[in-house]
């Protein structure tokens, strides 16, 4: 079963594409309050994109966003 950080990071990439982002594998994802949420974690980083961070922060990053972030079907 794929990380939490991997879901993130392929909703990430896809934020800019013309397909709706939370469409992953047929099945939406992340929703409204996950893309506050994010948008929180980017503000409190002092970011606008992930990508803005080098890559050995990029992780610490994502695990914070892990930690924050209580997703209702979420299975770790």
């Amino acid at each position: 079963m794929p990380r939490l950080i991997d879901k993130i990071n392929e909703y990430v990439e896809r934020l800019e594409s013309p397909i709706d982002p939370r469409i992953v594998e047929g099945r939406k994802v992340g929703g409204p309050e996950y893309d506050k949420f994010f948008k929180k974690m980017l503000k409190k980083w002092k970011i606008k994109s992930y990508k803005d961070l080098p890559k050995n922060k990029q992780s610490k990053f994502f695990d914070e966003v892990d930690k924050g972030w209580n997703a209702k079907e979420e299975t770790d």
